[in-house]
């Protein structure tokens, strides 16, 4: 199975589309996630989405994938407005046709390979599905509308909308599944957030997925997930650098999970302050500067991007995991621990012993130190410094 595609969201609107363009290219991102919102683009029936093809022309052009959130409720298809911001979600037979001619205004205007369209976003959140979440209404609208765009695109790519990792997110995809709803579209989506190790969200990840029955080989797609600064700060750590290693260890346990795509959320930051939790998921500030998980993203990417074959082993013993990147004849380790606490020495066997560089998730060269013999490599593993890369070339191992 390939490595997932490592991509990021973006947000129209204060980010001008040259920065988004422009950071996305420096970050090495691949595949870009987007909304087209409902109410941005239809007024009195009609359908216009200038706002959006400098956006989605210009991504195309510089080879991405775009994956486009088909997104919220409209206040002339609705029972009323949920909130400020929101209004109800398609309910009656009437505005779920309303919707479906809305996605298929979008399919027909941006059709192609390269297109994947995500109907809705979280609808297990009462903050998204208003004014509760209600699976049975959130599955007849993704049955209509994967059905109206197999309308006007046969073959388009559609997945359902990514689940918060809340409010048991695999009873809600059971749900789905059991009732038929997931029986045309190309994969399951889930946003598997947590506070704590990314390594965690691998129990979150493989509930999730057992829970999608007659899923068959599905992929699943990680439409969000990425760490806020605002989470990191009381670990006493420079919160810039803990977000960085904690980025690249959620990129490695994606592919240990073998996702389809990985989309960090997000690019650019929301704002600027510290205790919001929303402001700081950014690999960018407010100000459209790179942090250093921006270079921790970059990293991780391009490793994986030439890959050909790979492989995990994991420790329990020692809490390490080891990752495997074969390119061509080249071989990269990624070595790591997920065990707070003090620094682990390790003496790491490699399969050939010139030459080889040891960097950290930055790019930074290590010093190297052989143990045991001309082969073997002494490593100083920290969960705090994160992971570290161990480059051997021309090596034997294929």
């Amino acid at each position: 199975m390939e490595l997932p595609q490592f991509g990021v969201n973006i947000h129209r609107g204060r980010d001008p589309d040259n920065i988004n363009l422009a950071l996305i290219s420096d970050v090495g991102a691949r595949i870009v996630r987007t909304e087209i919102p409902w109410i941005d683009v239809e007024q009195h029936g009609l359908y216009e989405f200038g706002a959006f093809d400098n956006t989605i022309d210009a991504l195309r052009q510089s080879g991405r994938s775009i994956i486009l959130g088909l997104a919220y409720g409209h206040p002339d298809h609705s029972d009323g407005p949920a909130n400020p911001v929101f209004a109800l979600p398609p309910r009656t037979p009437e505005q779920r046709a309303a919707y479906g001619r809305y996605a298929q205004a979008v399919a027909k205007r941006y059709h192609g390979q390269d297109i994947v369209y995500e109907i809705w976003n979280e609808p297990n959140l009462d903050l998204f599905w208003p004014p509760a979440l209600d699976v049975k209404a959130y599955g007849e609208l993704l049955d209509e509308t994967v059905r109206a765009i197999r309308d006007v695109e046969p073959d388009a790519t559609i997945i359902p909308a990514g689940l918060a990792n809340e409010n048991d997110p695999a009873r809600f995809l059971h749900s789905l599944a059991s009732a038929g709803a997931l029986r045309s579209v190309n994969g399951i989506s889930f946003h598997p957030y947590r506070q704590d190790a990314p390594e965690n969200s691998l129990y979150d990840i493989a509930k999730f997925e057992s829970a999608a029955v007659g899923r068959a080989d599905q992929a699943l797609w990680i439409t969000e997930w990425g760490y806020s600064e605002a989470w990191l700060a009381k670990s006493g750590q420079d919160t810039r650098r803990r977000q960085a290693v904690m980025i690249s260890r959620l990129m490695l346990t994606a592919a240990l999970a073998r996702v389809k795509a990985l989309l960090l959320y997000d690019l650019i930051d929301d704002g600027t302050d510290p205790h919001d939790q929303e402001s700081s998921f950014g690999l960018e500030d407010y100000a459209f500067n790179p942090k250093v998980s921006a270079a921790a993203f970059r990293t991780i990417a391009d490793l994986m991007s030439g890959c050909s074959t790979y492989e995990f082993k994991a420790d329990e013993a020692r809490h390490t995991i080891t990752a495997t990147f074969h390119i061509g004849a080249a071989v990269s380790f990624v070595i790591w621990t997920y065990e707070p606490g003090r620094p682990l020495d390790i003496c790491f066997a490699t399969p050939d012993t010139h030459p080889i560089e040891l960097a950290d998730i930055l790019g930074n060269r290590l010093p190297l130190e052989s143990c045991g013999g001309p082969s073997q490599v002494r490593l100083t593993l920290s969960e705090v410094t994160g992971p570290v890369i161990l480059r051997v070339e021309n090596s034997k191992v294929q």
